[in-house]
């Protein structure tokens, strides 16, 4: 299990985790918050894997599935193979933080 630091800001798309040949990312659990009003969305390269999250000034979001968590947990997320996970944030001057456990999958 591996852990990677969300931090952007401003309008941008950011790679979070940069993608493996061979392999999937599985996002297991993910918490991020914002300095000011913003959107957020997950991508898989260009295609979208989630909706557009709205978040209000020092608002946050965390998410994770499973009894077992993080360890027998349920992915929340997951890129096609190869893909970047990407985070794509929107109407927003802040700043964007948090962190996420995901692992790498073998296809």
């Amino acid at each position: 299990m591996n852990t990677a630091i969300i931090s952007t800001t401003g309008n941008a798309s950011t790679v979070v985790i940069t993608g493996v040949a061979g392999k999937r990312i599985r996002v297991l659990a993910y918490t991020m918050n914002s300095s000011t009003t913003a959107e957020a969305q997950w991508f898989s390269a260009t295609t979208a894997i989630s909706g557009k999250m709205h978040m209000a000034a020092n608002g946050n979001i965390a998410t994770h599935l499973g009894y077992n968590w993080p360890s027998g947990g349920l992915p929340v997320l997951q890129t096609a193979t190869v893909e970047d996970l990407i985070l794509t944030t929107t109407n927003t001057a802040g700043i964007i933080g948090g962190h996420l456990t995901y692992v790498m999958v073998a296809v």
